[in-house]
């Protein structure tokens, strides 16, 4: 018989009792749960269950409650900054019918760009006009989730915060998170100030302006305000600048070229590996983006970075006389700012070839008398033993637009050679200088010009002057040269010099004799006056001051140039008359009734005598100089008025027949005679007087050049019926004298008969 065992003393665990190691004998727990009776199970459970429900509420609570504290603290510190940075933030508002600066362009008159005026270049173009793989390239450069975001990019953002800080960049060209919105922010509002608040602002503002614009409006806006290098500010301008090309003819290569200008404005040339990087990187983007096919990529990777030729857009750049006149004109119309804003379209009167003809013109001139008077000297003195680069030297002496170039002397004997800013040696030949290579030193810097393949010495003049060309019919001024140099000398002596025209003036004396009753044939004495002018004597003379010329006709005294005779014949009309008939012809505004004015000392410019010269040959009529042909308003919606010649009959025809046939034997037969042989020689006629004011200290020429024969239609630049008014001046910007009998004949004739031969050749 078995014997009877008793139950086993072992406490089981319950759902309250802790598992332990002492506890946990037996690994069936099911046998405690069958143990129990059914009643105690189900409240085993319930309890259970109540406690891991209260544990659950407890724990929901705590996160409920976490986070609506963090929310509060969250929202109160939004609260703050949009208080503190939100409350003075720029108006946004005016974006939605934003117009910007747009160029002023300057055309000559056969419609070449000439010349832009802008505080930046920039020409709107809409989001519909440009080119969608230009847009795509943008897109995926500057902010690829662009058109899904709310104006910050927080995937972006902390994706930088968290590179920048692992790359330590934050002082050394962190990486940006910037969307496209919050540049369009800081281009427009906030500006490039680097501080923790201007970051702030700007989200501000691109939420701001998310709500305010559509996503096609931001985008461009950005596109046309965006910064590219070389000057240009938004795509249009970028494309032209790198390309020569319109914006819709760009290829996917050259768009993401100009994608990635944002990073790096700098001209290609700077580096060129890396800005090719750069442009494949954008490619590589817009294929991970889906913008293009593999294929597309990998072609437009291949393609060679711009290389266009830029000397053209930065000729453009380089302000002339005439240009500058042209800009001054335009401020004066329409004021400074809508100059450079509102887009003017300017076609400019002048003639391109005409215009270099004239500024040869006046170079030569120039360059004659200066060589007249010899050699100045060396610009400096440099030790050459002891300079170990004397090229550096010599390439800091900038000499724009000039056919000069500064050299240093290296040897004087027996021959002179320079050394150039490109470190070549060259030797001097003999020229108009060659009497003054004797003074020459080692160490010298001196100018030098190559002529014919050789080099010679040569200097910038210290003289200068000025040159207009008119249409007599119209006043439209074809050249205008204010001086030896734009780059030298700002000053315009065509528009600004006011100078004493001497006896260029004359004309006009005769003139208004022949328009009160006087012929060409009248006979007048020439003797020695004297007369009391402003309390004191007034005794006239002539060039040579001991001769008279006793009875002669008007044509006489005009030919001769007599300076007694003259001033006897406005004493016979009255100076008043002169004086008058002056001022309508517009040789200035007011002149004095002195009867010394008779003889040219009252003051008046280039362009002004060329206009009053113009009245005397085209029948009469009074003309204003006239630089613009048309101006308009951007994209040519709007015509601006600008003012017009009235073409008033001033002068009678007999007047005018007869003052032509006067001024045509001044060339003949007076101090113009120099010019005779041009009208045997070309089918031309030529009417001049000279001008030279006391102490020779200003040389004038004026004449006009038409077509002789009515057969000939045209003579190089000359055509039938347009005939052309030439003025020219010299002299030293501080009044002084050039010289004895440095007459307008010696001096300003040469550009004359420059001008006439380049013009008829």
């Amino acid at each position: 018989m078995i014997p009877f065992k008793k139950k086993s003393s072992v406490k089981f665990p319950t759902i309250d009792t802790p598992f332990t190691s002492k506890n946990l004998v037996v690994k069936k727990t099911d046998i405690a749960v069958v143990s129990q009776k059914p009643s105690e199970i189900s409240s085993s459970l319930t309890s259970k269950i109540f406690v891991l429900f209260q544990a659950g509420v407890h724990f929901v609570v705590k996160i409920v409650t976490l986070t609506a504290l963090m929310c509060t603290v969250f929202g109160c510190f939004a609260m703050f900054i949009l208080w503190k940075y939100g409350r003075s933030l720029p108006d946004y508002l005016f974006l939605q019918n934003y117009n910007p600066a747009i160029i002023t362009h300057i055309y000559d008159r056969t419609g070449n760009l000439i010349h832009e005026l802008a505080k930046e270049r920039r020409i709107y173009t809409h989001l519909s006009d440009m080119p969608i793989h230009l847009v795509k390239a943008f897109i995926s450069a500057e902010d690829k989730n662009f058109y899904s975001h709310c104006g910050i990019d927080f995937q972006s953002l902390i994706k930088a915060t968290i590179l920048n800080t692992l790359r330590c960049r934050w002082k050394f060209g962190p990486i940006g998170g910037s969307t496209i919105t919050q540049q369009v922010a800081k281009i427009f509002l906030i500006g490039n100030e680097h501080s923790f608040s201007r970051k702030i602002k700007e989200a501000i503002l691109a939420i701001r302006l998310e709500s305010a614009l559509s996503k096609d409006k931001i985008l461009e806006l950005y596109l046309n305000q965006i910064y590219l290098g070389l000057g240009s500010y938004g795509v249009t301008i970028a494309a032209q600048s790198y390309f020569n090309k319109q914006i819709r003819d760009l290829t996917l290569a050259e768009s993401a070229f100009l994608a990635s200008r944002p990073k790096a404005p700098s001209h290609q040339k700077t580096n060129y590996k890396k800005a090719l990087c750069r442009r494949n990187w954008v490619l590589k983007q817009m294929l991970q983006n889906k913008a293009i096919s593999r294929m597309e990529c990998k072609i437009s990777q291949t393609m060679p970075l711009p290389r266009y030729d830029h000397s053209s857009m930065y000729r453009l750049q380089n302000n002339t006389y005439y240009i500058e006149t042209a800009r001054k004109e335009l401020i004066r119309f329409f004021g400074e700012k809508d100059t450079y804003s509102i887009g003017l379209e300017a076609t400019l009167t002048i003639h391109p070839q005409i215009q270099k003809i004239a500024d040869d013109a006046l170079k030569y001139a120039l360059e004659k008398y200066d060589e007249r008077h010899g050699w100045r000297g060396p610009i400096k003195h440099i030790d050459i033993n002891s300079m170990l680069n004397w090229a550096e030297i010599l390439k800091n002496m900038k000499i724009p637009n000039l056919n000069i170039t500064p050299a240093v002397v290296l040897s004087s004997s027996p021959t002179i050679q320079v050394g150039l800013p490109n470190k070549k040696i060259k030797n001097l030949v003999a020229n108009v200088f060659a009497n003054d290579y004797k003074s020459i030193k080692n160490g010298d810097v001196v100018f030098v010009k190559k002529v014919n393949g050789k080099w010679e010495l040569t200097q910038i003049p210290e003289v200068t002057g000025g040159i207009a060309v008119l249409d007599a019919n119209t006043g439209e001024i074809l050249g205008l040269s204010g001086g030896y140099s734009f780059h030298i000398n700002q000053f315009n002596c065509a528009t600004q010099a006011l100078r004493q025209p001497g006896s260029a003036f004359k004309p006009f004396v005769y003139l208004a004799a022949l328009e009160n009753g006087l012929t060409k044939d009248s006979i007048l004495v020439e003797r020695p006056i004297s007369m009391q002018v402003s309390g004191r004597v007034y005794t006239p003379h002539n060039y040579n001051k001991s001769v008279y010329g006793g009875p002669m006709s008007l044509s006489m005294g005009l030919t001769k140039s007599r300076n007694v005779f003259t001033v006897i014949l406005a004493d016979k009309i009255g100076m008043n008359k002169i004086t008058q008939l002056a001022q309508t012809l517009g040789i200035a505004d007011y002149i004095p009734n002195e009867i010394c004015v008779s003889l040219g000392s009252s003051e008046t410019t280039v362009l002004k005598l060329a206009g009053a010269y113009a009245s005397i040959f085209n029948g009469g009529y009074s003309v204003k100089p006239k630089l613009f042909l048309n101006i308009s308003h951007r994209f040519g919606t709007q015509s601006v008025v600008i003012p017009q010649n009235e073409h008033k009959k001033v002068v009678r025809d007999t007047s005018v027949d007869q003052m032509k046939h006067m001024l045509e034997r001044c060339i003949t037969h007076g101090t113009g005679k120099d010019l005779a042989y041009l009208s045997t020689t070309l089918p031309i006629k030529i009417y001049g007087k000279t001008g030279t004011s006391n102490d020779f200290k200003d040389a004038w020429f004026v004449c006009c050049v038409e077509l002789a024969s009515e057969r000939s239609q045209r003579c190089g630049l000359l055509t039938k019926g347009k005939p052309l008014i030439f003025v020219a001046f010299m002299g030293f910007p501080v009044p002084k004298s050039l010289g004895p009998h440095e007459t307008g004949s010696r001096v300003a004739i040469p550009a004359a008969e420059y001008f006439i031969t380049t013009l008829c050749s």
